[in-house]
């Protein structure tokens, strides 16, 4: 069996306002939940005397000069003599009555598992430490989250954010729900704020970055499913053919018709997306987008250059190997183009006309030759033949970018008529 997955709750605790004693202290408020409604001046008490939610673990976050009292607000018997240590409490004395503060709260919550990470106050020159100390908080601490950002200086939820985002990138992704409870004039019904979309927007970005960056798709089409079904199919379908290296059914249609099926596919479903009331607005951003990405491929007149074109973007995206790989089939469509030939072909059609192309007293046989040799490099591995090019000499893989300027420079100018 697979670890069962936690839910943890992370707060902040701040300082608050100063009091008529010139002590810092947290307004008391009523804040409205969804069902109930609780008083108090410190919000992570209320979100767990709601009961509205259940948790297995809860992460208290602060700094040295947080008012850590603040969480034992009206203070039983118990808890009293600790209630009044925090309130005057230095920084040496906070880290020594920090287990005791601890186990106090895991008895009022009625929660196992309680832990509270300190740092220091001061911001600059602390901030890789502090970034750090969210980021080992966040790996330690798999599960769903629910965090609340009400509490704090304004840079902690931002830093923690931060944190979350790392996390992800080096273990599973986990949901998230931010809740923010808003001080208002009425302090008599204080609202509890659902701030989720936050979170979303920025694994949206995450997702739309994936698609746009590498060709990965599948992210991003399930956010559309829902709202533009037919563009979820048409970018899977596009994401796998430009992942797969399927390139020229990408561009030409083996049924005849100009415009290959994944690109005729997205352009029927742009078609559709007008249809779509109201849509989101970040849909809109996608849409426009995909627009400007199929106006781009299908914009030159051959398919040749429509290749090239896709080598263009391979490359503005440091995706090199495939890159090098569209820069050869587009030279072999090419070839086929310039002997009248209008039908889709056959790997038979094509795979002899560059043979003739690489006499070696024609001009540019050097480049013509790094096509070939450059392709089959990345196609074999970087495996070389005795007789191959630089003998048994292993390519060098940073040699990439420049190989493909240079031969996308040549290529241009021998597709333009010009070499």
């Amino acid at each position: 069996m697979g670890d069962v997955e936690m839910t943890v709750f992370i707060s902040f605790i701040g300082k608050g306002k100063t009091d008529e004693r010139g002590q810092f202290k947290y307004e008391r408020v009523n804040y409205s939940f969804k069902n109930s409604s609780v008083e108090t001046s410190c919000f992570a008490n209320a979100v767990m005397r709601s009961g509205e939610f259940s948790f297995d673990r809860v992460r208290i976050i602060g700094t040295v000069s947080s008012s850590w009292d603040q969480l034992l607000e009206d203070p039983s018997a118990e808890e009293e003599d600790l209630y009044l240590e925090l309130d005057k409490a230095s920084p040496e004395k906070l880290t020594a009555l920090r287990p005791a503060l601890t186990d106090a709260l895991k008895k009022r919550w009625n929660v196992v598992d309680v832990d509270l990470l300190i740092h220091p106050a001061e911001l600059t020159g602390n901030e890789d430490r502090i970034l750090e100390s969210y980021l080992d908080l966040m790996l330690a601490n798999t599960g769903d989250i629910v965090l609340d950002v009400t509490h704090s200086f304004r840079w902690m939820p931002q830093f923690l954010a931060s944190a979350m985002e790392l996390a992800d990138a080096f273990s599973n992704p986990r949901s998230v729900q931010i809740l923010y409870g808003e001080l208002s004039t009425d302090k008599k019904s204080c609202p509890v704020r659902i701030l989720d979309p936050l979170w979303d927007a920025r694994k949206l970005a995450m997702d739309v970055r994936m698609f746009f960056e590498k060709w990965e798709a599948e992210p991003l089409a399930l956010r559309l499913e829902p709202v533009w079904p037919s563009g979820a199919k048409a970018l899977r379908n596009l994401g796998n053919h430009l992942q797969g290296n399927y390139l020229v059914p990408l561009v030409w249609d083996k049924d005849g018709k100009e415009t290959g099926k994944p690109l005729l596919a997205l352009r029927n479903a742009l078609n559709d997306f007008r249809k779509i009331e109201n849509p989101p607005f970040w849909v809109k951003r996608i849409v426009a987008q995909l627009k400007r990405l199929l106006e781009k491929i299908t914009a030159p007149a051959t398919h040749s250059e429509q290749l090239l074109t896709l080598a263009e973007l391979y490359a503005e995206r440091r995706i090199y190997g495939q890159a090098l790989l569209c820069q050869e089939i587009a030279l072999r469509i090419f070839l086929w183009e310039q002997k009248g030939n209008t039908g889709y072909p056959t790997w038979e059609d094509v795979k002899d006309l560059i043979k003739d192309f690489y006499e070696p007293e024609w001009k540019d046989y050097q480049t013509k030759k790094s096509i070939s040799d450059n392709r089959n490099n990345v196609a074999h591995g970087a495996l070389q033949s005795p007789e191959g090019t630089g003998g048994s000499c292993i390519p060098y893989a940073g040699n990439l970018p420049s190989q493909f300027e240079r031969q996308q420079e040549y290529l241009k100018r021998l597709f333009g008529g010009k070499s």
